[in-house]
């Protein structure tokens, strides 16, 4: 006689079936699917806006869950800070509020270090470099230090953000020595707040969604970020100056509570990885469009570019020792010795 044992686990819209030592003995004498109710549901939670890299990633990995899953898992992305914002979305993926949620590297520096190498400034030398850094060896060990010690799993890592962070404002800037007294917004890591330090800038921690506010009320006259984060949050309307100073490449994490995953059945589990992992190639193929959509509205808008000669550029990179120093107890040398060496 046939037995079949189904186990539904209830967390707002999170449905996982098939669960029970008698299942795994069925599955093992059984080549038959694992009969399903109803789909598993699942809601994504960023603040990544759908025409973004990062956004249209997380909306082909929606598709690709539910394509691998046979249609037995289904995922709902709610985009633009709909829900939460950054650090919003891992406590309410921790929390059990949503099932994924995404935040960058400088923002999940809140609950571990793991990211902290990545805010040094110019440790990242191209797009390349980036991608066999976090997507080789080294992401590997990320992704398990971070399941091991805050029961989060990182699905994603999706490398194509928008490119280098770069500097807009209401105020031309061509060199250090013009950030002198400037209110500059900054991501709350304690990398950055120093570097903006250095430059002669008043960091101002603020999230991304009150920049446009802070910059119409003149709060600050300048941020830090990608073209593209600035085109979405219609930046270019107010910051009309912009200079390539390009000191670091920020990423977008895609997260899971380790323990939910844990629950879902194997076939959910590898559609989900698997969907997860293609939405990462597809991160960077459309990132390249969308830099330079971002800067021909940034054009449209009357925005200035300002582009470093390489002497230029090496007076802004010249803090960058300094930088990695002040933070080595945490970063120590042989590590970023080997980021730099991942990159070659």
């Amino acid at each position: 006689m046939k037995k079949f044992i189904l186990c539904a686990i209830l967390t707002l819209g999170l449905v996982v079936s098939g669960c029970g030592n008698n299942t795994d003995k069925n599955q093992n004498s059984n080549s038959k699917p694992i009969e399903y109710s109803k789909p598993i549901e699942m809601r994504l939670g960023t603040s990544a806006q759908p025409n973004e890299p990062a956004g249209q990633a997380y909306i082909k990995f929606a598709e690709l869950v539910e394509k691998y899953s046979q249609g037995k898992a289904k995922v709902q992305t709610l985009l633009g800070g709909s829900v939460c914002q950054e650090t919003d979305c891992v406590e309410s993926v921790l929390n059990g509020s949503l099932e994924l949620g995404t935040t960058s590297n400088g923002n999940i520096g809140s609950f571990t270090d793991a990211f902290l190498w990545l805010d040094l400034p110019y440790i990242i030398k191209s797009q390349k470099g980036l991608e066999k850094v976090l997507l080789g060896p080294i992401g590997d060990e990320i992704r398990q230090k971070v399941e091991k010690e805050n029961n989060l799993k990182i699905l994603g890592m999706m490398t194509g953000n928008g490119g280098f962070r770069v500097y807009l404002g209401t105020k031309e800037v061509k060199k250090p020595e013009d950030m002198k007294g400037m209110k500059v917004r900054a991501v709350n890591t304690p990398v950055e707040i120093a570097l903006w330090k250095a430059w002669g800038a008043i960091p101002t921690p603020l999230p991304l969604t009150e920049v446009y506010t802070a910059l119409s009320q003149k709060i600050i006259d300048g941020e830090g970020l990608q073209l593209t984060w600035a085109d979405n949050g219609r930046h270019f309307e107010i910051a009309k100056y912009s200079t390539n100073i390009n000191y670091g490449a920020p990423v977008q994490l895609l997260l899971m509570r380790a323990d939910k995953f844990n629950a879902l059945p194997q076939d959910i589990k590898d559609a989900v990885e698997k969907a997860a992992k293609e939405a990462e190639q597809y991160n960077i193929q459309v990132n390249t469009d969308a830099m330079a959509k971002a800067k021909e509205n940034a054009l449209k808008a009357g925005v200035k570019f300002y582009d470093l000669s390489p002497e230029e550029m090496k007076v802004w990179q010249d803090i960058a020792p300094m930088i990695w120093k002040q933070f080595e107890n945490k970063i120590p040398p042989a590590y970023i010795e080997r980021i730099l060496k991942a990159q070659e």
